[in-house]
C-alpha cells in the first residue's frame, strides 16, 4: 500500500457534504492565458469519481462493521516552462504540461471530516491536490504564510518525537507491550528515519536486525529527533508492518489479518481506516496514558539512554578482539 498523507477538511463539513462541493465545483481551468498556447488546447484539474458520479459508499469491513468513505482520482493538468523546441516552434501539447495523477480517500472520524491523499506530505501529488483541488473547492482552510506541506495536516494525528522513542523503548525494555486495551504489541523495528546534527539518518532492514545496529543505537543514544518508525504490530489478531511519519503520513508495508476479506474495490480503504481510526489513536492514547502515570518522562527516558550507552560499550568491546585479529 503506498504512503497516504491525512488532511483535515474545513469544520462543519461532512461526507454529504464533501460530495456536493465536488459535484459542484469537480473542475478548474489552468490553461494558459498566453496567445501562443492554441486556445482548443484546455488545461484542467479535475477530480474523478470512482462511480459514475460523487457518491458516498458503504462497505463491510471484515470484523462486522460497516465503514462509508467517498473515493476519488485527482487528475491535474499544468503547463511547463518551456513550451517551445530550439526552432521556436511549439512542442507537442504532451511535452507542453505537466499531469499530476494521484488517489483520494474521503472519511470522518470523531466529528471531524478528513481526506487522505496518496504521496508523502511533500510530494507533488499532496501538495498540488490541496493547491489546485482542495482549496479552490473550499474544502480546506488556507492560513496564510504557511507551507503547502503544512497546510492541513491535523494536529490529532501528528507523532511526538517523543513516543518514537517511548515505542522503542517499549521494544526494548518492555518485550514490545503497549498498554493498551486490547492489547498491542510490537513484534519487530525494521526501520527509522531521523535528523541529526549533521545529516538525515535512514535504516531499513528485514526483521529487526535494524534496532540492535550500533549506528541505531548511536542515533538513539544522540537524543536526536526521530522523524518515522517502521514497526510490525500485533493486536485483535491483525499483524501490520507500519512505516508511520511525524506529519501523520504512514505506508503499510504488509498486512495480514480480517481487513483483508474485504472487497477489492475497498481494500485500500479499509486498511487506511483500520490505521487512522484505530490503530494511531490508541498508540496516541497509550502513550499519552504512559506519560500521565509516569512510566514514560525525562527520567525514564534518560534510564533507556543511559541503557542504551551501556550496551553500545559492551558491543564494542565484544567487536575489539576480532578488530584486533584482523589487524594482527
Amino acid at each position: 500500500m503506498p504512503t497516504y498523507t491525512i488532511i483535515k477538511i474545513k469544520e462543519n463539513m461532512n461526507l454529504e457534504k464533501v460530495v456536493e462541493r465536488i459535484k459542484e465545483r469537480g473542475c478548474f481551468e489552468h490553461t494558459p492565458d498566453d496567445p501562443k498556447w492554441p486556445k482548443n488546447e484546455k488545461l484542467f484539474a479535475k477530480w474523478i469519481p470512482l462511480e459514475e458520479e460523487p457518491m458516498i459508499t458503504k462497505f463491510e469491513t471484515g470484523i462486522g462493521t460497516n465503514e462509508e468513505v467517498v473515493q476519488a482520482s485527482v487528475e491535474i493538468q499544468r503547463p511547463r516552462q518551456v513550451w517551445t523546441d530550439s526552432q521556436k516552434k511549439l512542442l507537442p501539447l504532451e511535452k507542453r504540461i505537466n499531469i499530476t495523477q494521484t488517489d483520494v480517500i474521503f472519511f470522518e472520524n470523531g466529528g471531524s471530516c478528513y481526506v487522505a491523499v496518496q504521496g508523502s506530505a511533500r510530494s507533488q501529488q499532496v501538495n498540488r491536490t490541496k493547491r489546485d483541488l482542495l482549496e479552490p473547492s473550499e474544502l480546506i482552510d488556507w492560513e496564510e504564510g504557511k507551507r503547502t506541506e503544512s497546510v492541513g495536516l491535523p494536529s490529532e494525528y501528528r507523532i511526538d518525537p517523543d513516543m518514537f522513542y517511548w515505542l522503542y523503548y517499549l521494544y526494548l525494555e518492555k518485550k514490545g507491550e503497549i498498554p493498551s486495551n486490547p492489547p498491542m504489541r510490537i513484534l519487530e523495528l525494521s526501520g527509522y528515519r531521523g535528523t541529526s546534527l549533521e545529516d538525515t539518518q535512514y535504516y531499513k532492514s528485514r526483521g529487526d536486525r535494524v534496532a540492535k545496529l550500533l549506528p541505531t543505537l548511536a542515533f538513539l543514544y544522540g537524543n536526536d529527533d526521530l522523524k518515522s518508525l517502521r514497526f510490525t504490530l500485533n493486536t485483535n489478531s491483525e499483524q501490520i508492518e507500519l512505516e508511520l511519519h511525524h506529519d501523520g503520513s504512514f505506508e503499510l508495508v504488509s498486512y495480514a489479518g480480517k481487513y483483508a476479506s474485504v472487497e477489492a474495490n475497498y481494500k485500500e480503504a479499509a486498511q487506511l481506516l483500520l490505521v487512522y481510526k484505530d490503530i494511531i489513536p490508541r498508540l496516541k492514547d497509550a502513550y499519552e496514558n504512559d506519560k500521565d502515570k509516569r512510566n514514560w518522562n525525562e527520567n525514564v527516558r534518560d534510564q533507556f539512554n543511559a541503557n542504551i550507552g551501556r550496551i553500545i560499550i559492551e558491543r564494542i568491546k565484544e567487536t575489539l578482539p576480532s578488530l584486533e585479529e584482523t589487524g594482527s
